[in-house]
């Protein structure tokens, strides 16, 4: 891609932006070559300053580039979808990233008239380069720019391709599982009785021993990769020890099926999001 615009310029925008920068990016970009939009001028100054460039409207972005990142809310998208498509720029040539939790391509690419879209799901360590993204394509998408979106998003994590159908299901194991770790790890930072028994350590400290283990615990899940789950548990869980009590409330509790049930209504909760819009796009339609 020579020219990459963006519409929306909010956190995941801006971890994208540092990716597809960097010099180690394998399809770097130049700051001249990137044009923003948002509606809140003041998220733009600061990418502005590095030299990137400020588009008057969405429209004006679109046709300053050959690939756009659509970086607004799902439930933005319909309003978004509808100027793009109103404003009669020709979309040959040009692909659409879209970044929306439950949104197919076929509704965005039926909404701009038969566009390329390539549907992604990233999660918010993409910030700190430690992403990871599922990726899917449209059949409108050619192999030399899907390459060139999968290395935009590998610059900053790791990524895999599934299938479009797949895509709704991944969020709640990739993306919106970040919030379940870090729910773990305050929770473990504030079990009641732990800051009487370890007197004058204070809750950083907590947070940081504990935010170590879940490091330390995902390393070793993608180092040892060949090695079940169920044997790096067992590695820990010592007969009669202080982990096999923890093992066994959680299995008292179920555990498990509070996760599988979660990640079911994440799923369900994706679903309805991509219903919203086409409903949305239907109306405006009619």
């Amino acid at each position: 891609m020579k020219t990459l615009a963006f519409i929306g310029v909010g956190n995941m925008a801006g971890a994208i932006l540092e990716g597809i920068t960097a010099e180690a990016c394998p399809v770097r970009m130049p700051y001249e070559n990137i044009i923003l939009y948002d509606i809140l001028e003041e998220k733009l100054a600061a990418y502005v300053a590095r030299g990137c460039r400020r588009a008057k409207s969405i429209a004006d972005a679109v046709c300053a580039s050959d690939a756009i990142v659509l970086s607004v809310k799902p439930q933005q998208y319909g309003e978004v979808l509808a100027e793009i498509r109103a404003s009669g720029i020709s979309l040959d040539g040009r692909t659409f990233i879209s970044l929306a939790a439950g949104v197919d391509t076929k509704t965005i690419s039926d909404a701009l008239g038969g566009a390329a879209v390539i549907r992604t799901m990233p999660n918010t360590p993409l910030l700190i380069g430690e992403g990871m993204t599922a990726l899917c394509r449209n059949q409108a998408v050619g192999d030399e720019a899907f390459r060139e979106v999968y290395a935009m998003f590998a610059s900053r994590g790791r990524v895999i391709e599934l299938t479009e159908d797949n895509m709704n299901r991944i969020i709640a194991v990739n993306s919106s599982a970040i919030a379940c770790f870090y729910r773990m790890i305050r929770a473990l930072s504030h079990v009641e009785g732990t800051e009487a028994t370890l007197p004058g350590v204070d809750e950083k400290t907590l947070r940081m021993a504990a935010a170590q283990a879940a490091l330390g615990a995902a390393r070793m899940a993608l180092e040892k990769e060949d090695i079940p789950m169920d044997e790096l548990i067992a590695m820990v869980t010592s007969y009669k020890g202080t982990t096999e009590q923890m093992m066994l409330t959680f299995d008292r509790e179920d555990f498990d099926g509070t996760v599988k049930r979660a990640m079911l209504a994440c799923t369900h909760r994706a679903d309805e999001l991509g219903e919203a819009l086409k409903d949305s796009i239907k109306k405006r339609e009619e």
